[in-house]
């Protein structure tokens, strides 16, 4: 099992089965906050919601596409991040990731990243990473800025949430850039 630690009691865990009940109490708990940014986040999100995600994550995970994680805390569930689209042969992957409303404003997403990127240079040998936010979700936006990514541009109306298209802002970071600042 993959565990990224992150600080103190903070770490990131490769999602399991084991994590079902737990996972969908959380994003239940948090539903109206998740779901004004998150494609995933339905009506009526459910235990089967939640395990089909775990099968297909493990599934993609074992093809080497995706990396999904959990983030806990003092060992509970709260929140997920990980790497998504995972592209071996251009070195390249992209940053997902929520949190628990109570828990914002804390700096755990950022950390959460910040320990993510480090991993995907280092242990995967990325080349590229990729954040996308919604142009309107300026806390999740303040994420690759806060950590000096670079602002590629905005592809418009590129996502649909729910009953809209949204834009998206992609920011980058490049392995040189990373090196450099880990001076």
């Amino acid at each position: 099992m993959i565990r990224i630690p992150v600080e103190n009691d903070l770490e990131m865990r490769l999602v399991e089965e084991e994590h079902a009940e737990e996972l969908c109490s959380v994003v239940q708990e948090n539903f109206e906050h998740l779901s004004e940014w998150m494609q995933w986040a339905v009506e009526g999100y459910s235990i089967a919601h939640t395990r089909s995600f775990i099968e297909l994550s493990r599934r993609q995970f074992a093809k080497g596409e995706t990396m999904n994680l959990l983030i806990f805390e003092a060992g509970k569930i709260i929140g997920g991040s990980g790497l998504n689209f995972i592209d071996r042969v251009n070195r390249g992957t992209e940053i997902g990731y929520w949190l628990d409303r109570p828990r914002n404003g804390r700096g755990i997403v950022t950390k959460c990243c910040r320990a993510l990127i480090e991993y995907a240079f280092k242990d995967l040998d990325m080349h590229r990473i990729v954040i996308r936010c919604a142009t309107g979700n300026l806390k999740s936006r303040a994420i690759p800025e806060r950590l000096s990514f670079t602002e590629e541009g905005t592809l418009r109306e590129s996502e649909w949430l729910h009953t809209k298209f949204v834009s998206l802002v992609v920011y980058s970071m490049l392995r040189p850039e990373w090196e450099v600042g880990k001076r």
